[in-house]
């Protein structure tokens, strides 16, 4: 998956596809050092994040013009930060 894969799972609600593609972009090739609990846990933790986010941003954006798009991509970028991860970095994410 991608990034603009994983806005389009956001925008869909089906949030474990952009989930694991943040974990991917945060964790790069140290992935393969988690064990299957702690990446499960991981996993979780992303998707709960990003449907929180995902639901603050659809509220708050409702009936200001924003697009489906802009709003994921918000909600992508504030899961990020949830988180805990580095300063998030769209560039990185095409």
């Amino acid at each position: 998956m991608n990034y603009t894969d994983a806005i389009k799972s956001i925008i869909a609600q089906h949030y474990e596809g952009a989930a694991g593609h943040m974990l991917d972009q945060a964790f790069r090739e140290e992935i393969h050092k988690l064990t299957k609990t702690q990446l499960k846990n991981w996993v979780n933790k992303a998707k709960r994040a990003l449907n929180t986010s995902h639901k603050e941003t659809l509220i708050v954006r409702k009936g200001m013009g924003y697009s489906s798009n802009d709003i994921a991509v918000e909600a992508y970028e504030k899961a990020w930060e949830v988180l805990g991860f580095d300063q998030f970095d769209s560039t990185l994410q095409i």
